[in-house]
Parts: C-alpha cells; structure tokens; sequence
C-alpha cells in the first residue's frame, strides 16, 4: 500500500494537485536553506551543555518532545544533509535556538542511532522505533535495570514550538460543568480502517473510534450533545452530560475545523472525563496526553500501552468491550466528588511523574549511556509492529 493513500483525502486527488504540492515544497525547500546558513551565524549559549548529535536525522514527531524536553542541558547537532527535516519538524525558533550543524562543535558528543540491533558503543543514544516491543512481549527488564527509557507519548507539535503548558496548565483550576468530553475528528474512511490486534495469540482486534463514539451516541442519547459545526458551539447546552466535539476531515480543512487550540483545551478542561478513542493507524492519541495535563481523567482502552501502565480506578477508566466501555460511563455519571477528586490527584501526579518534558529530563539525566531510547513515531513504530506478527509494512523502511 502506497503510504499516500492511507490517507483518504489523497484518494480522488488529481495528479496536478500533488504536481503543485511538489513546488510548493521546493519553493519552501530553497528559503528554508536559506535560514539554515543564516542559523551558522546565530550566537547559541553551548559552553554548558552537552551536545546529543542526531547525526543524518531520521524525520519523527518523536523530536519535538526529546528537543524540548532536553534542551535545558543539552544542544541538538546534525549532519547538514538532513538539516531540512529537521528545521521543518522543529520549526524555525525552536530550530535556531536547540540546534547546531555538526561542522560548527568540535566538543565530544552523544551519538544517536536509529534502531541499531548490534552492541551499542559507550557514548550512544540508540532511537529504536520498536515502542511496543516491551508491551507485546510483557517484558520490562530492560527498563527496570535502566538500560532503556520508554519515551512518553506527545501532543501536537505546537505545544512545543510555542510552548503551551504554562499557558493552558491554568486551565486545570476550571470547575468541572460536564461528565465526559469527546474532542477530535471522526469518519468511517479515516477510522474504521483501523485494526490493531490484541495481541499475536488473538485475531480480536481492539475498538476503533467508530465504534466507541456511535456507541455512546445510540446508548445515551439523552445525555448526549454532537458539535459538528463551528456554529454550534455557540449553542452549547450545558444541561447535557457528556459533550462530542466530531469534526469531519472529510471536508477542507477551513469547514472541518470546530475549535481552535484554546477552546479545544478550555472544553476538555470543563469536564471531568475524557473519552479517548484509537486513531488512524495507532491506538494511542495526543489525546489521551492533553487530558492528563488538564487533569481530565481518561475513559481509555490503551492505557496498558503507557509506562507505566495506568490502572483502572486509580488514574484512569479502563475498558476492552462494549460492555466495559457502558460500566465506563455509568460510573463517569455518578461519581462522587470525593471518589472523583482522589483520580483526578492521582491524574495530575501521574502525568507530572512519568508524562511531563520535565519528568523524562529527570530520567534521561540519571541513566548512564549506553542507551536504548523506545520512542513512538506512528508509521514507523506501526510497521515494527506489523512486521512482528507476520503483516507486511505500509511504510517506506526508515532512511537516514
């Protein structure tokens, strides 16, 4: 399969259109290495960091948190030949700021390697893309013995490049109006191609987004307000208990488009839950991550695939099935102040622990290299997978 065509917006599309997109591309391409040289130029306090150089970087949304997280103490060095992967992934601040080209530092270096199965050498940061590999095979030796770090899942690349969490960690004082949220897009095209088995004894497949939101639409529909329009949401009815936000990327991007940032982070903030749903390709979600931040508990069937596990009750609702998914809800309705704002604590410690740039700074500074990086880059750590229960890939294999 074509990786284009995972995407069912690329399906009808005229071939003039990607012949335009390609211009358009190398238009950007030739001003984008003009701010590359000018970036040479560019004073960057280094004397006291370290330097981690990503050598011929391999382009992953993974890079926005590790550059963000570690920038404090560490500097970002690359092979010129990959440079404009990496400033487009960063952006331009961010890039200028937390980067520098490898010809220009001559201090020694942590050296980053991308999924290397042999030995690795003593100053060597390895980024294996095989995140699920620990999780499938219920082995967490590696990790325990610190050897390896699990690197937490991300939210949008915006939070990094303009760097949202003091802005929106305000958000987290709101008092609650709504039992459960729903904020994100939806279509059958999109979301029920998704099929991500259990696991590789099993031919079950876990519930796709589909399925959960037409679920709870039909089951509560008394309790239930849809938001699919911009308009609506100047009609909100906050006498409904659970609120979805469904968004149809079927449509150009300008109609699809419900909320901005702010109000998608505002609305989540307002409610007690959030109900997370698979993705594409992926189960888990920058979803799942903005809630926790907010200190929105999650309503959430991929929990086990965090580290550490969220557990039912405690920081998170869990369920595999229909029927857990209604015991879920039943719950998220009636549950007490008390009961609530003990998972709702527990939310926050979780995330401020294991999920905050600053919580994996911590981590990655108290580990001796060499080091096994398990990261998550969607089609990449997808196709890993796939590999290892006998499917075939549907993305190009990962080129440095």
């Amino acid at each position: 399969m074509l990786v284009k065509y995972l995407n069912p917006r690329n399906r009808g599309k005229p071939k003039f259109k990607f012949l335009i997109r390609k211009l358009e591309d190398l238009i950007k391409n030739i001003f984008l290495s003009f701010l590359i040289f000018l970036s040479f130029f560019v004073p960057t306090k280094i004397r006291e960091k370290k330097i981690i150089n990503l050598q011929n970087y391999i382009d992953i949304y993974s890079i926005n948190y590790i550059v963000f997280s570690l920038s404090k103490k560490y500097i970002f060095s690359y092979n010129l030949s990959s440079s404009l992967s990496l400033i487009k992934r960063l952006g331009v601040k961010v890039f200028f700021n937390s980067c520098k080209p490898n010809i220009l530092l001559r201090k020694k270096k942590i050296n980053v390697s991308y999924n290397k199965v042999a030995k690795l050498n003593n100053n060597e940061l390895n980024f294996n893309f095989d995140y699920f590999l620990p999780f499938d095979e219920n082995n967490f030796n590696e990790i325990e013995k610190k050897n390896s770090i699990i690197l937490p899942y991300y939210v949008r690349a915006e939070f990094y490049r303009k760097n949202y969490f003091d802005k929106f960690k305000k958000l987290r004082k709101n008092k609650k109006k709504f039992s459960i949220i729903f904020s994100g897009t939806n279509h059958p095209d999109w979301y029920e191609q998704f099929k991500w088995p259990i696991n590789s004894n099993t031919n079950e497949n876990i519930l796709t987004r589909c399925q959960i939101l037409d679920f709870v639409k039909k089951e509560y529909s008394d309790d239930v307000q849809v938001i699919e329009s911009s308009d609506q949401t100047e009609h909100i009815d906050y006498n409904k208990k659970i609120l979805l936000f469904i968004s149809d990327p079927s449509k150009k991007r300008r109609l699809s488009k419900i909320l901005t940032m702010d109000q998608h982070m505002h609305f989540i903030s307002l409610s007690k839950f959030f109900l997370t749903c698979p993705g594409t390709t992926m189960p888990l979600s920058h979803h799942l991550i903005e809630s926790m931040f907010l200190g929105t508990v999650p309503i959430s069937l991929y929990g086990n695939l965090l580290f550490p596990k969220l557990e039912n009750n405690i920081n998170s609702f869990y369920f595999k099935n229909f029927t857990e998914l209604n015991h879920c809800v039943e719950k998220s309705l009636s549950i007490s102040d008390d009961e609530y704002g003990n998972i709702q604590n527990s939310v926050l410690e979780y995330y401020e622990n294991h999920l905050s740039p600053s919580s994996f700074l911590n981590y990655f500074e108290n580990r001796i290299l060499p080091l096994n990086l398990y990261m998550n880059v969607d089609g990449h750590t997808l196709d890993f997978r796939r590999e290892r229960f006998g499917l075939p890939r549907l993305f190009p294999y990962p080129k440095s």
